[in-house]
């Protein structure tokens, strides 16, 4: 089994909820979900959580069979110094009779067989481990890799596999310069049996109730199609399935809107407020994550325009009342490798004249066609209460008057 099918498994086993597992990693019940359906890989250092919370090893967990038989080359010396052994062994040699010599001297020979022997082992362990590591290595990319160039999404809604939406795929392509929010969508529908009369279709809703029917062809198992989707106005898509005798149409869900651009390792903080007389001062405290790596946001432009800017906001009452900008850099650190950019979250304080009803703090980015892209911290504390926050997409104005028009999720 792959890693998607081996989390889920051990999560039933113990018979934990996807949101309590969420909790237990803190990341979103989303991000668990697109784990155990395969459409997304959690990085090294969530895998080595995963393993050590279930009480299992990286080899388990990633599904590479025949690992957990292969012995430890750690169990064996590899730098005992045989010297003073070997220079004893001479002196009680010569030291004998010529009958104990030679009764010595054949336990000597044993001896070093088997010491020939040992050291042999040693090397095949220490060969064997190489290439298994290397194996491991190489697996665990290849599923980023692949996750990475398909950019796909699995909608899945619940665990009931009898239902049509468990085998359905979305996948961005690519938008429109021009009209950023009109973007090129694949549809997959991958049921493991079907009839040969079998017809799909997908329904795209729109906020105005119009219904956008997009026709599905078989191809190699598969039933797929492209279409152009409003990203404004469109709410939600059907499945619908027709075996001939039968329809069955199911809710999918449609999101498109978060595979723009790809946000992860967002830092958690904590802010506190303090006044004098009429003046209010707020401070944010951006907290270094569990290994004691600085606080980062780590993004992928593969699908929108290349980010350009990105900054720390906070609005208070609905109005910006700081902003900071930060240097974007090329991410070769290790982690993340999926994101090709990330940059450093600062701690910061600011004082202001306003007492704040309502406060949200995002990183926003900007890319080259003006595309604004907001994502709060999952986890943005004031003392032990969590802000309610909602991600965000900011479009230029789109030729109908509107200065911007926001598509939140």
């Amino acid at each position: 089994m792959n890693f998607s099918d081996n989390l889920r498994n051990l999560r039933k086993e113990k018979d934990y909820s996807q949101e309590y597992l969420a909790e237990v990693m803190k990341v979103s019940r989303q991000t668990v979900s697109k784990w155990e359906n395969g459409s997304a890989m959690p990085d090294l250092k969530k895998l080595t959580e995963l393993a050590e919370f279930f009480n299992t090893n990286m080899d388990t967990l990633l599904g590479i069979d025949g690992a957990e038989n292969v012995p430890q080359a750690e169990s064996i010396p590899r730098d005992m110094d045989f010297t003073p052994y070997m220079e004893h062994t001479e002196r009680l040699f010569t030291a004998l009779s010529e009958s104990q010599k030679q009764a010595v001297e054949k336990k000597y020979k044993t001896s070093i067989t088997v010491l020939s022997v040992c050291l042999v082992i040693l090397a095949l362990i220490m060969i064997i481990n190489t290439v298994n590591m290397t194996s491991n290595i190489n697996s665990l990319r290849t599923q980023m890799e692949t996750l990475s160039s398909s950019q796909q999404v699995i909608i899945q809604h619940q665990d009931d596999e009898d239902d049509a939406s468990y085998y359905v795929n979305n996948t961005l392509l690519s938008r429109n310069d021009e009209k950023p929010w009109l973007v090129t969508a694949r549809f997959s529908y991958a049921p493991p049996s079907y009839a040969n009369d079998t017809e799909v279709s997908f329904d795209v809703i729109y906020s105005d109730n119009s219904i956008q029917n997009v026709p599905m062809t078989l191809q190699n198992g598969v039933f797929l199609a492209e279409a152009e989707v409003d990203l404004l106005t469109a709410q939600t898509c059907y499945i619908n399935v027709n075996d001939g005798s039968k329809t069955a149409r199911s809710e999918c869900g449609l999101d498109l809107i978060w595979q723009y651009v790809a946000v992860s390792g967002f830092p958690s903080m904590t802010f506190t407020e303090q006044s004098t007389g009429k003046q209010y001062h707020y401070a944010f405290t951006v907290l270094d994550d569990e290994y004691g790596e600085p606080p980062r946001a780590y993004f992928s432009d593969a699908v929108c325009g290349k980010i350009e800017k990105a900054a720390m906001v906070v609005e208070i009452d609905g109005e910006v009342t700081y902003r900071k900008e930060l240097t974007m850099k090329e991410n070769h650190t290790g982690y993340n490798d999926m994101d090709n950019w990330y940059a450093e979250i600062p701690s910061f304080s600011f004082d202001t004249d306003k007492d704040a009803e309502t406060l949200e703090t995002y990183l926003e980015l900007t890319d080259s066609l003006g595309v604004r892209y907001r994502y709060f911290s999952a986890d943005c504390y004031y003392g032990t209460e969590a802000l309610d926050t909602n991600s965000a997409i900011v479009f230029p104005s789109d030729g109908f008057g509107h200065t911007e028009v926001i598509v939140y999720g």
